[in-house]
């Protein structure tokens, strides 16, 4: 029988390694998106013009100067949270903003336009 610590459930072992997974393919994808994009910086607020809020994963400009938002799912059956899957189609379509204090290049207040967000996971091609 595994002993666990008084107050950690049961799954909570499965739970940290999940979010230590996803941590590392984010900062992977953060890396390789550096390859090719500037201003990259990870975890920006975004708001949608209904007020729904996500945290987007990669942040960056692509060579044309466009704004290209990522977000990074470390496993084939990953799914995307209530306020990913409502927020991402808004952004395509009208955008949204930079909430909170933002990061270098994206500060609070930066308006996003509509931008569609990328979803990769593992093996597929950025």
């Amino acid at each position: 029988m595994q002993m666990v610590p008084l107050g950690m459930p049961e799954e909570a072992p499965g739970i940290l390694q999940n979010a230590a997974q996803g941590r590392a393919f984010q900062e992977a994808v953060a890396a390789q998106t550096a390859v090719t994009d500037t201003n990259v910086v990870q975890n920006v607020t975004i708001k949608t013009e209904s007020g729904v809020k996500t945290v987007m994963d990669v942040v960056s400009k692509d060579a044309s100067g466009k704004v290209a938002l990522t977000e990074a799912k470390s496993s084939a059956t990953a799914r995307l949270t209530p306020n990913q899957a409502a927020a991402h189609p808004e952004i395509a379509q009208t955008g949204g903003t930079v909430v909170e204090q933002g990061k270098p290049g994206f500060p609070g207040g930066t308006k996003i336009p509509p931008t569609e967000v990328k979803v990769v996971r593992p093996n597929q091609p950025q």
